[in-house]
């Protein structure tokens, strides 16, 4: 598929996402996050989820704002704080592993394959896609608020879990 080597430059044109992905090794919460915002019209959704790594969470993030699209026509600029997922994009780390079978360089499978083929497919929707790593825990406002609800949601599951131990428990005590 033809990309253009040049995005367009007129941001009120544009789509901008800003994805992040977290895990918490203490209670195995995972969550994702993404920001869309285009033009007056916003959209911000996070989830959590069971025992994932950061990097998948990272991948998933990227992969569920852009399945939100639904206007692949216009120009999305993809923001994120995990260089894995950038470099990987902009620098199409995935055109030799999909040459390779599936294997790194270092001769070894390709972690989260599975989601790097869907996220692939997705990137591939889009004419004008672009990539920007930003530093975490930075004062970027979206990188912020994804990183935040992001916390929010494994909070809110660490919370419920806590409650589905103690039910689980106390109907065994009976």
């Amino acid at each position: 598929m033809f990309k253009p080597k040049k995005e367009p430059q007129e941001k009120d044109k544009m789509i901008i996402l800003y994805a992040d992905g977290g895990h918490r090794s203490s209670t195995k919460a995972s969550a994702y996050s993404y920001y869309l915002q285009y033009q007056s019209l916003e959209k911000l959704e996070g989830y959590a989820v069971y025992d994932k790594t950061n990097n998948e969470m990272e991948i998933t993030a990227v992969l569920e704002g852009l399945r939100a699209i639904k206007n692949p026509k216009l120009p999305v600029k993809v923001y994120s704080d995990s260089q894995y997922t950038i470099r990987c994009l902009q620098e199409k780390w995935y055109l030799g592993w999909e040459r390779n079978g599936w294997y790194n360089s270092k001769k070894e499978p390709v972690k989260n394959a599975d989601l790097w083929r869907e996220l692939i497919k997705e990137v591939e929707r889009f004419p004008f896609i672009s990539y920007q790593w930003i530093k975490g825990h930075s004062k970027d406002p979206f990188n912020c608020l994804v990183d935040e609800l992001n916390n929010t949601k494994m909070d809110e599951w660490e919370k419920e879990r806590g409650k589905r131990k103690w039910l689980i428990g106390k109907e065994w005590m009976s």
